[in-house]
């Protein structure tokens, strides 16, 4: 373990080391091994991971109640060097798709390279001895220690922090209160009677799922709206189809490739034009009439919205979930909890309904990264105090920042869509790190970081391009808090790929340990190299130079041969 305070013992260094050990540290170890190998001490095998959780997996491991589902299909939820050939349908349950994120960590040594239930509370960037250093705290046993790495990546995700109900009274209530994401299957539901809270994507999956354990009855209390569309959840992937995923190579690949086109196409929802406009008319038509056709009418003016469409996150329907609404044993409400009583909930118009257990499915705190760990870059400014500079969460390129070498948010402000798979983005992330990174990993540099003008100027144009686009009017999403967007990528998908893949070195500070010559250099050398031959030559020395030519290749040579 690494060094306790109090200790004399050496605190322990890894070339990496990464907080979180969810898809975003997965995908990490996956990447460090097909780049730098994954053998015994390899650079893809010198990485720790540290997780505040007691087990792998993240939001999957975290989110376990009844009902919950995948809502992108599996062939683009999969992480690209180890994808997920033998999902049983397109929109896999959350057991399945946490055996197969859990399949991947085994292979690729996550489990055995994670320290679990430990909090990282502080991270500091030592300049003395150009390292981080990490400040972590053992959750059962309450000891602190120290851990020390060249490259610090923060992969804490964007929906981890469950938001408070802000219902008043919850310690008068005499059941059970759950949020989705701290869900106890020990509690046993049938026969109960269920109050929900909240209707987005998690509202709507565990109605059906809290149906089919025989509960008494549900109520359900909600203050906003979702356009909610059709899916394809319960199509069951052929076992011929997958054999052939499997054994054929190359067919998955373009499978995944069909999704990515699919699922891209539908970008053009989100811009503020009239071909968009167009766009989303035509959607929110089918929408409103998927759903009239499905929910009674009772229920049409609570669930039909009245903002634009596709203005916060669509909801693919989970199976059954507009159907069930016409269950006797469900009933929708729009009025406002006022308090939590010792039976149930009180609205704020008086009337006391009574339940059992309480369900919130209120969310998570967004526009947050890293918002609990004090992370400290160069000049002791904290990650806090730079993006109060800026106006918000922001990053270059949606993962470096400025001031804090050798660190890089994997899943980053303003790198999840409305439309993709956020392991595009995760791994994205991770290639643009690993690449910017080369000069410090071969040994040639010290440090990496974005330049300040060039994070200003990358922020500024997300911005801005935020300022035409459908996330930014019309409702109040999640996406946009406090008149920032810390959260959505303004472009496509591709062009994400793009500016990870083409690194422009010219924004990025790197700080060699030996400056290297100027391109400009190396050519006005071999330049003045060539003229000098030239004349040598002319005066008659062309066998001399010859000779050395001829040794200095064989020097090469012999230099190169294995």
């Amino acid at each position: 373990m690494a060094k306790p305070n109090g200790s004399n013992a050496p605190i322990r260094y890894n070339t990496f080391l990464c907080i979180g050990s969810g898809m975003a540290g997965i995908a990490l170890a996956g990447k460090l091994h097909q780049i730098y190998g994954s053998s015994l001490g390899s650079l893809g095998s010198d990485v720790h991971f540290y997780e505040k959780a007691d087990g792998m997996g993240g939001t999957w491991y975290k989110n376990q109640y009844p009902g919950c589902a995948c809502d992108v299909p599996s062939a683009l939820y999969s992480f690209s060097f180890d994808p997920f050939m033998d999902a049983s349908c397109l929109l896999p349950k959350q057991q399945e798709t946490l055996a197969y994120i859990q399949r991947v960590a085994e292979k690729h040594s996550v489990p055995q390279r994670t320290s679990f239930r430990t909090l990282v509370y502080k991270c500091e960037w030592r300049t003395d001895t150009q390292l981080w250093r990490v400040y972590l705290k053992d959750l059962n046993t309450g000891e602190k220690y120290e851990h020390e790495c060249k490259v610090l990546f923060g992969a804490t995700g964007v929906l981890d922090t469950p938001r408070e109900s802000g219902i008043e009274g919850q310690e008068n209530f005499k059941g059970v209160v759950m949020h989705s994401s701290q869900w106890d299957s020990n509690v046993e539901l049938e026969g109960k009677k269920i109050i929900v809270v909240g209707n987005g994507c998690t509202g709507a999956q565990i109605i059906p799922g809290l149906l089919e354990r025989n509960v008494a009855s549900i109520a359900q209390f909600f203050r906003s709206k979702h356009w909610i569309q059709p899916t394809l959840s319960s199509r069951k992937i052929p076992t011929s189809l997958i054999w052939i995923f499997q054994h054929i190579p190359g067919v998955h690949t373009l499978w995944r490739f069909l999704f990515f086109l699919l699922l891209e196409q539908t970008f053009g929802l989100f811009y503020e034009n009239p071909l968009s406009l167009l766009y989303r008319r035509f959607q929110q038509y089918q929408a409103q009439k998927y759903l009239e056709e499905r929910v009674p009418e009772k229920y049409h003016k609570l669930l039909i919205p009245d903002f634009d469409f596709a203005c916060k996150r669509r909801i693919l329907e989970p199976p059954d979930y507009l159907n069930s609404l016409s269950s006797p044993r469900v009933s929708l409400h729009s009025d406002l909890i006022a308090a939590f009583t010792p039976t149930g909930i009180r609205t704020t118009d008086g009337q006391e309904f009574s339940a059992d257990i309480v369900a919130l499915c209120t969310g998570f705190k967004t526009n947050e990264f890293m918002y609990s760990i004090e992370t400290l870059g160069e000049n002791g400014e904290s990650l806090t105090e730079h993006w109060s500079k800026l106006g918000g969460p922001s990053a270059y390129n949606t993962t470096a920042v400025s001031g804090f070498p050798n660190f890089f948010i994997i899943l980053g402000p303003n790198s999840t869509s409305g439309h993709m798979s956020v392991l595009l983005a995760i791994e994205c992330n991770i290639d643009f790190a690993l690449r910017t990174l080369k000069p410090v990993l071969d040994g040639t540099a010290m440090s990496v970081t974005a330049k300040p003008e060039a994070e200003r100027r990358f922020v500024a144009g997300v911005q801005d391009a935020l300022t035409h686009r459908v996330w930014n009017h019309g409702c109040g999403s999640w996406y946009y808090r406090g008149g920032w967007n810390g959260m959505m990528w303004p472009w496509s998908s591709g062009y994400l790929w793009w500016i990870s893949a083409v690194i422009h070195w010219s924004d990025l500070d790197v700080k060699y340990k030996e400056k290297p010559r100027s391109i400009i250099k190396n050519i006005s050398l071999l330049a003045l190299l060539v003229l000098v031959t030239a004349f040598w030559m002319s005066q008659g020395n062309g066998k001399q130079v010859f000779d050395i030519g001829k040794t200095v290749a064989e020097t090469i040579n012999k230099t190169w041969e294995f």
